[in-house]
């Protein structure tokens, strides 16, 4: 089931590997569609889907571009950089946390009610404090990244991951979309789209 999958793999990543990562990534890829996921603090978790309909996903896709920032060199896995300061959510970055709480309270408001130009603007607010976790999470080139993303069109966007380099987000709008793909000609862009089906068995060779 979608949900033993997910589980094994938290299980595998954080109890066998033993590596500092969360759980958000293993749910999401098992079950699919665009969700919110509530945690609780016994380790169980709930899915509810936010956005259901073609439309409104497509609406969203078609004002987020995906940016490969290049590959980590000096700075480590994400798993060395998040050991940088998840330590530090429960003392001097726990303000962090709580402001980063209330992003997902707000943009869970926005997304719902379709406000996806204000929903991009908050992603550029919720970078701002990531990137304020750690100076691991961020570096001189990702920094000149996002700079030139919002003088190029966007209106938001965050690193995806723990930091240190991967993929940007962006949220531009589709009026600006041109314009900011021919000013990123030069980094790579990767199309996408939203998966709604999750993890499933497309090849099996057992035999009956």
């Amino acid at each position: 089931s979608k949900k033993y999958l997910a589980d094994q793999s938290i299980n595998l990543e954080q109890k066998i590997l033993k590596e500092v990562v969360g759980s958000q990534d293993q749910i999401a890829s098992s079950f699919g569609g665009f969700n919110e996921i509530t945690f609780n603090k016994n380790g169980k978790y709930i899915i509810n889907p936010l956005l259901t309909k073609k439309t409104d996903l497509e609406r969203l896709e078609k004002n987020l571009i995906l940016i490969f920032a290049g590959v980590r060199k000096n700075y480590g896995t994400a798993n060395d950089i998040a050991k940088t300061f998840v330590n530090k959510l429960t003392t001097e970055k726990k303000k962090n946390i709580f402001e980063i709480m209330e992003h997902t309270k707000m943009a869970k408001k926005l997304l719902k009610s379709k406000s996806f130009d204000e929903f991009g603007l908050l992603l550029n607010e919720t970078w701002k404090l990531k990137k304020d976790l750690s100076s691991s999470v961020s570096n001189s080139r990702i920094n000149d990244i996002y700079e030139y993303g919002m003088k190029s069109g966007a209106k938001g966007g965050k690193l995806l991951g723990a930091g240190g380099s991967g993929f940007f987000l962006f949220y531009v709008p589709t009026s600006k979309r041109n314009f900011f793909i021919k000013k990123f000609k030069n980094l790579i862009r990767v199309p996408f789209k939203f998966e709604k089906n999750g993890t499933k068995i497309i090849f099996n060779d057992k035999f009956n």
